[in-house]
């Protein structure tokens, strides 16, 4: 009995040796294949101190050139204006929304004007009705409930 557990724990060294070794080799591999920066930019060369000094008074102009546009901006004045645009072209789809309504009204009426002179019906809503007959038909028998009785339980006859 006590050859199988010896077995199984021999097993799990060996798995375990053997991932030990292959996490090593692509540890390896992974060292020799990984590219420095230095080979990547090989044809850079450093800035001198003078080159560096330009370069920060360059830069130096450019934001201040921004920052003046900026401030001889009427900021104020543009978010006057943007809101003034987007109210007038809200006022705008609103028009346009009632006129489609407007229209759409127009035709379901001189649909119904039409289909009123083709069936010949009168003016008055009345007749129109008495015409049309009414929900409840006449002569209908009413149902008992034993009829409605789906059970059966209530019975027709009782003798």
């Amino acid at each position: 009995m006590k050859k199988i557990p010896k077995k199984v724990l021999q097993g799990l060294k060996q798995v375990g040796e053997e991932t030990g070794k292959e996490l090593v080799e692509q540890t390896k591999r992974m060292v020799t294949g990984t590219i420095s920066g230095k080979e990547l930019v090989a044809d850079a060369n450093m800035m001198t101190n003078k080159e560096m000094v330009e370069k920060q008074v360059e830069d130096e102009k450019k934001k201040k050139e921004e920052m003046g546009k900026l401030r001889g901006r009427d900021v104020e004045g543009e978010i006057v204006q943007v809101r003034k645009e987007k109210k007038q072209k809200e006022e705008e789809e609103e028009r346009e929304f009632l006129e489609k309504v407007k229209r759409q009204r127009q035709v379901e009426e001189q649909e119904r004007q039409s289909l009123a002179s083709e069936v010949g019906a009168s003016s008055s809503p009345g007749k129109r009705k008495k015409k049309r007959g009414s929900a409840f038909v006449k002569g209908k028998k009413k149902t008992s409930t034993a009829d409605m009785s789906a059970t059966g339980e209530f019975g027709k006859n009782k003798n």
